[in-house]
């Protein structure tokens, strides 16, 4: 068995996660608010992939949430103290309520610029400003999550040439489809975590399962003694008993004798 820990392992995988999932909304804000070009049909599988991307976080949580109640019902067993149990639980709250964020400016109407700068400050450090986020009312300054690159330029620079426009959007499908098949990628390796998790608690059963068969062996070896003895017990009580019945006779036939010798002499 292998002794890594596999909540470690998929909390690994929900952080990579997590910041592509950022990069993809930071994408879906400046498309949705006009600064990016994209087609009606770009547009809705953007929103798509990002809808994908937040539900993989939050089945991955839900893993982890499964084994930290695993770990809590018998934490000597795992040797793990209540501090340890506490930074995972905050650590999956966190990272759920970030999601939750993200997943609930997905279904609501358009958001507003300034709406988009406040879940930017959110999601960055906390000691970061708005004016850290917009730079000049309306460029993107240096945070913690950086924009996708984009190859289109907005339509006042480049009114005249559909032709760039084109082959801007054709780059930034491909730029898309390698985003996708990063997260396919990623979606692969925790359901690899999760089965190997999967693996572990299964061992744990068996081996509890070994023990409790040998215990019960060691119960009927101890009970099969226990049976040989008391059978032991009973033909030694049988035989006593049978010893003084004959002792008894034995007097008994002796006295007969005397009285009748005491009779017949006088």
């Amino acid at each position: 068995m292998t002794t890594e820990d596999p909540f470690f392992v998929v909390k690994d995988e929900v952080l990579r996660a997590l910041i592509k999932t950022r990069q993809l909304y930071e994408h879906w804000c400046s498309v949705d608010e006009g600064r990016e070009i994209q087609s009606i049909e770009e547009q809705e599988w953007s929103a798509t992939e990002l809808r994908n991307a937040l539900r993989s976080i939050e089945w991955d949580l839900e893993d982890l949430d499964d084994t930290v109640q695993i770990v809590e019902k018998n934490p000597s067993k795992f040797r793990m103290d209540a501090t340890e149990l506490m930074v995972r639980k905050s650590f999956i709250a966190q990272t759920r309520d970030e999601v939750l964020r993200m997943k609930k400016r997905t279904t609501e109407p358009k958001p507003t610029i300034n709406e988009c700068a406040m879940e930017q400050v959110s999601l960055s450090s906390p000691g970061q400003t708005s004016g850290q986020i917009f730079n000049n009312g309306g460029g993107t300054g240096s945070t913690k999550y950086s924009r996708l690159p984009n190859d289109i330029e907005s339509p006042s620079k480049d009114s005249g040439s559909n032709g760039f426009a084109q082959g801007g959007l054709l780059q930034q499908q491909k730029r898309v489809l390698h985003d996708q098949d990063e997260q396919l990628h990623v979606m692969s390796e925790s359901m690899s975590n999760i089965r190997h998790m999967s693996h572990h608690i299964g061992s744990e059963l068996d081996e509890q399962a070994v023990m409790l068969d040998e215990f019960g062996t060691e119960i009927e070896n101890a009970e099969t003694k226990l049976d040989a003895t008391m059978r032991k017990m009973a033909k030694v009580l049988h035989m006593s008993n049978d010893r003084r019945q004959w002792m008894a006779i034995g007097f008994l036939a002796v006295t007969v004798f005397v009285l009748l010798l005491l009779i017949f002499a006088f």
